[in-house]
């Protein structure tokens, strides 16, 4: 089966608990890109691999409208994703998640 969306951004949450077990190549089994933010990045701690690609966000006001109401990792994902068409978005946390809602952007779980 394929997925519905080619392209993934990933929040830290999502490369840590798959770096942990090892398995952060299924984003690459199951997506076709990879992207993050210079923010997730560097939050993450570890190196990432070189299909992933790290890109900072254009619209930095938008990025920090959405600080207002999530941490500084999710508010980069999610100002991403409207740079980035047609991707979804890796999130676990409950504020981002409704925030992404609330903007219509697609992640797990909806």
């Amino acid at each position: 089966m394929q997925p519905k969306f080619k392209t993934v951004i990933g929040d830290a949450s999502c490369f840590i608990v798959l770096f942990k077990i090892e398995e952060l190549e299924l984003l690459r089994e199951v997506f076709e890109e990879v992207f993050t933010t210079t923010e997730i990045a560097k939050e993450f701690g570890h190196p990432l691999p070189s299909w992933v690609k790290i890109r900072s966000v254009t619209d930095k006001s938008r990025q920090l409208s959405f600080e207002h109401e999530v941490d500084s990792g999710e508010a980069s994902a999610l100002a991403l994703s409207f740079e980035i068409k047609n991707a979804i978005v890796i999130i676990d946390d409950y504020k981002a998640r409704k925030l992404a809602e609330k903007l219509q952007i697609n992640y797990p779980c909806q």
